[in-house]
């Protein structure tokens, strides 16, 4: 349908919709994410301070908060790969932990290519269920992810094992490093990246699948490292609810279309200055555990938030 317009000019089909932030590349991210970066930025910037004089052992303790910022960006990228092709994967947890418990039994780069090999299998395993059957993403890798711990308890004792050959810390660094130069191109490239924005729908969602799993499996490797230690069971649940709310926090949409890699690696900063000062503060286990809930439940209303007031608005009517 066509506007009127003078005698003597052309008709013009009015605009449907107006976009309320830029579609492509770190423009995009600014738009979605907001000021929330800077804010980010300047809380890694504190927490990282504050945290390196913190205790009787702050080498340590810096250590092991760049540790668990690692894990927490690597597996917060992974969930908000498959999220945003809006096919959410919740075996991730599972994928992490299985990873973590092929690590523990060679160590060291040897262990570390094993876990990968074990995390890239099921995540072709989800990959084809999901992305090529059409399966329901939610409820199939939910099933997945309950098959990986029932597997776990069944190749390791529940006591778990020791890890004789942790990986260096170099390693961890750049590990961090890679995660968020990827983060970065990909988000500066495209929404869903030019490699595979192209593909069908059902061969996009396989290969964020794939993408996620190997993701969640570097960040259970390195837990496993870190701890050296490989419990069967309940040891990367935190990654789950942790991953989940820096993914929210990050600008990620949970009902998918929109992402923003870079917002959750800067969010899982947040996330884990968070955890550490809470567990400095000698706030028990449980406690912050329900605080990150909490949080979770406050970034899932954030989101909706966002959806609706950044939502297609109809183009005012031409005078």
């Amino acid at each position: 349908m066509t506007q009127p317009s003078p005698a003597g000019q052309p008709l013009v089909p009015p605009p449907s919709v107006r976009p309320s932030t830029p579609s492509h590349g770190l423009v995009r991210d600014v738009a979605g994410v907001g000021p929330f970066v800077g804010v980010a930025l300047l809380l890694m910037v504190i927490g990282l301070v504050v945290l390196a004089v913190a205790g009787p052992t702050p080498l340590v303790g810096l250590g092991l908060h760049v540790g668990g910022w690692t894990q927490a960006a690597l597996f917060a990228v992974g969930l908000a790969l498959p999220l945003s092709a809006r096919s959410p994967d919740l075996s991730l947890a599972g994928v992490a932990m299985f990873s973590g418990l092929a690590f523990s039994y060679g160590g060291g780069l040897s262990g570390l290519l094993l876990g990968l090999v074990v995390a890239a299998m099921f995540g072709v395993v989800n990959a084809a269920l999901v992305g090529l059957l059409g399966l329901h993403p939610a409820i199939t890798t939910l099933a997945t992810g309950l098959v990986l711990t029932a597997l776990g308890g069944m190749v390791a004792s529940p006591s778990g094992r020791q890890v004789e050959n942790p990986l260096p810390g170099a390693i961890t660094v750049l590990l961090l490093v890679m995660v968020s130069l990827i983060a970065v191109a990909v988000d500066a490239m495209s929404i869903f990246g030019r490699v595979t924005s192209p593909l069908p729908d059902g061969l996009h969602r396989a290969a964020m699948h794939v993408a996620a799993a190997l993701l969640a499996g570097m960040a259970g490797i390195l837990q496993t490292s870190t701890m050296r230690f490989a419990a069967p069971a309940g040891s990367t649940s935190w990654l789950l609810l942790a991953g989940f709310a820096a993914v929210l926090i990050g600008g990620t949409s949970a009902f998918g279309g929109y992402r923003s890699l870079l917002g959750a690696v800067l969010a899982a900063s947040f996330v884990m200055s968070m955890q550490r000062a809470l567990t400095i503060a000698n706030v028990t286990a449980i406690g912050v555990t329900v605080l990150l809930g909490a949080l979770l439940l406050v970034a899932l209303g954030a989101d909706r938030l966002r959806a609706f007031l950044t939502r297609p608005r109809p183009a005012a009517a031409p005078r």
